[in-house]
Order: C-alpha cells, then structure tokens, then sequence
C-alpha cells in the first residue's frame, strides 16, 4: 500500500515539470516531497514493524538476577578446579 506514496510523488513531479505557473509548480514540488516521505515511512513500519518495542521480551529484575546467579553458579566450578591444579 505505501508503494502508492511513490507512484503519487512521481505523478506530482511530473505534473511541476509540466506547470506553466510557479505557485502550480510550487504546490506540486511540495506534494512531491510528502508523498516521498510518506512512502519513506511505510517502507520504514514495512521493513522494521513499527515504532514501538514488543514489551513480552522484555526481562524483569528477578528474572535478570536468577540468569547472573546460574551463570556465577556456572563459573564457580571451573574457578574451584583451578585452585586445585
């Protein structure tokens, strides 16, 4: 759907290409450029889904120091082993 930004930018170029009065030419140059960003937005939302952040992966603070435990747990072993050698 965002392609018709482009199409419509393209239309409006064309028709300030062919204006023979600066304030037609003006006003088609200006829809030009809202077009082009419009469409420059829809590719964006397109491509990287939007401007929020999906907040289910976020992890919360329990979570995070239950994950630093098991990973200090995990270390703890191999440093225990090394005293030893």
């Amino acid at each position: 759907m965002y392609w018709l930004f482009l199409l419509l930018a393209l239309g409006c170029f064309a028709l300030a290409l062919k204006a023979s009065q600066m304030g037609w030419m003006m006003l088609a140059l200006a829809g030009t450029l809202l077009f082009l960003l419009a469409w420059v937005r829809g590719l964006y939302v397109a491509r990287f889904g939007g401007l929020q952040r999906d907040t289910s992966q976020l992890i919360d603070p329990l979570e995070l120091r239950r994950l630093r435990e098991q990973a200090q747990a995990r270390q703890q072993p191999a440093t225990d082993d090394s005293d030893l050698l």
